[in-house]
């Protein structure tokens, strides 16, 4: 029925704004206006004593972190490999962590991706925010701390995740509101696996 849709966007949107105020996302962090919307969202988990105590720790360590830069290692999460028209088809996961609460944005990494056969290919694979709080990506579901991005392949050469090996030929994000070259910086480590 149409109430109980409108309803549940109103939750959705409430989580949204929660989130928006509890990470100081385009605002100024606010934990009692975060609490208000949290309050009215379909994913509520903690009591409101809680709610702001992580809250407050939260802009804490922010704003302790705010003037220095993370250590990101990145690594290959995952590959899944499928046919479609007799073609083969991959998707090759990447995985990028952070060893601080700073807000990680717009992170961009052009890999070279080569084969045990030497067959490599040039691919750009984009990851969502990360590094936002303690509560997880989603207040409270999910690790903030971790973040995956994914590539897909047509080229069956490198569709083994196994014998797949990457090198980083460019990695920007935008870090607490400023664009940093990370190769140039020597924020992100690679872990071959």
């Amino acid at each position: 029925p149409p109430k109980k849709a409108y309803e549940k966007k109103l939750q959705e949107a409430a989580d949204y704004l929660a989130q928006m105020y509890f990470n100081g996302q385009s605002v100024d962090v606010d934990c009692q206006q975060s609490w208000h919307y949290y309050d009215n969202s379909y994913i509520k988990k903690m009591t409101q004593r809680d709610y702001l105590d992580y809250c407050e720790k939260d802009r804490k360590r922010r704003n302790d972190f705010s003037q220095q830069l993370p250590e990101l290692t990145l690594e290959k999460y995952a590959g899944l490999f499928g046919w479609i028209d007799n073609i083969p088809l991959c998707q090759i996961g990447f995985v990028v962590n952070t060893n601080k609460l700073i807000h990680v944005a717009n992170l961009r990494v052009k890999l070279i991706l080569k084969n045990d056969a030497g067959v490599s290919d040039e691919r750009m694979v984009a990851f969502p925010p990360l590094g936002l709080n303690t509560l997880g990506a989603e207040q409270g579901m999910g690790d903030s701390f971790k973040s995956m991005g994914y590539i897909l392949m047509k080229n069956g050469d490198l569709c083994d995740y196994h014998k797949l090996t990457f090198t980083v030929k460019s990695a920007t994000a935008t870090i607490n509101g400023k664009k940093v070259d990370l190769l140039k910086t020597d924020n992100l480590h690679i872990i071959q696996n």
